[in-house]
This record gives structure tokens, C-alpha cells and sequence, in this order.
């Protein structure tokens, strides 16, 4: 049964493969990216190239997150937003990306945190948030994306044109993809 998915695509490997495979299961999917960051801002240009290639709508939001001392995951750049889409839009469910390694506990912080600010801004409300590929491995979900889809993947924090080999995701890259070598863009 096709579903509408509202999709956080941040233009990694793990919210691409989430694309890749709700269109292949047939589903109704539109995209949405955060611009909270310079980086962000590069990820969104190759996030909406992903989605013109694939045929599917993209909307980007930009925003200014106050300014922080601490290293924040992105998530909690994009999970506003993405509760602002589940309660007010018609859609089945709020999909995100995310792989077997990642904090799963984390994970699960966030589906609660949803429930319980969904269910308070719109009572009844069905939709859902999910990472449908949370059980896959990096490499598995790599596997999963469309070969004319690969060079368009965001998969360093520092420069999106050449893996800088230092950051949280290149580092990541090195250890969960073990056959498949970022390339400059």
C-alpha cells in the first residue's frame, strides 16, 4: 500500500538510501531539508540535485539555531521541523535516516519526543516518525542508492567536493563502507 512519506533528507548516505528505497516500495514521498549552517547550505544544493534527478518535490526551510558552545548532532536541527510537517500536514509518516551503528538510543529519544509533541499539537494525529532502515548497516544502505545517485551523496562535514579524511563522517565512512571510496564531486 503506498503511504505519503514526508522524508528529512539531510543528502547523506543514510537518508538517500530512505528515498531510494520509499520509491522503490511505490510511496508518495516529498522532501524536506534544514539549512541551520554553512555546511547545511552545501548539503542542500546536492540534497535538491538528488531530488530533481529522482523526480521528487523538495522543500528547504532555512533558519538561524541559536549560537552554542557544544557540538550538537544535526538531528536536533531537523527534528523541529520535522514535528511541524507530522502535525501539520496530511502525511502517513515522517521518515528519517539513520544506520544500524548509529546511537539507537538516541534514536528512540526521538520517536518518543515525537509521539508525545505530536499527539499535544494535533490529538488523533496518525502520523508517524520512523528510520525504516535503522537495522541496515552504512554499507548496506550504500549498496541500496542508485549508482547515477552515488556522486550527488553528502558524505563529509567539512567540504562536500573532497573528503577532508578528518571529520566525524569521513571517519564514519572509513570504518562502516569498506569497499566503496568517497570521490570528489
Amino acid at each position: 500500500m503506498s503511504k505519503k512519506i514526508a522524508l528529512m533528507l539531510s543528502g547523506g548516505t543514510e537518508s538517500v538510501a530512505a528515498l531510494c528505497y520509499a520509491l522503490k516500495q511505490g510511496h508518495d514521498v516529498k522532501c524536506y531539508h534544514s539549512v541551520f549552517c554553512s555546511r547545511s547550505a552545501i548539503e542542500s544544493e546536492y540534497a535538491e540535485k538528488i531530488c530533481t534527478t529522482l523526480g521528487v518535490e523538495y522543500i528547504s526551510s532555512q533558519y538561524d539555531p541559536a549560537p552554542t558552545p557544544l557540538q550538537i548532532r544535526d538531528t536536533w536541527f531537523w527534528l523541529g521541523p520535522a514535528f511541524i510537517i507530522g502535525a501539520g500536514t496530511e502525511v502517513d509518516e515522517v521518515w528519517y535516516g539513520v544506520h544500524k551503528d548509529d546511537d539507537i538510543d538516541q534514536m528512540n529519544d526521538i520517536d518518543d519526543i515525537w509521539r508525545r509533541t505530536v499527539g499535544i499539537s494535533r490529538p488523533g494525529c496518525k502520523t508517524i516518525s520512523k528510520a525504516p532502515l535503522h537495522h541496515l548497516s552504512k554499507q548496506q544502505q550504500w549498496d541500496m542508492i542508485d549508482v547515477d545517485i552515488k556522486p550527488l551523496v553528502v558524505y563529509c562535514q567539512r567540504t562536500v567536493h573532497e573528503p577532508c579524511g578528518e571529520c566525524g563522517k569521513c571517519k564514519e565512512w572509513k570504518k562502516f563502507v569498506k569497499d566503496a571510496e568517497p570521490k570528489a564531486k
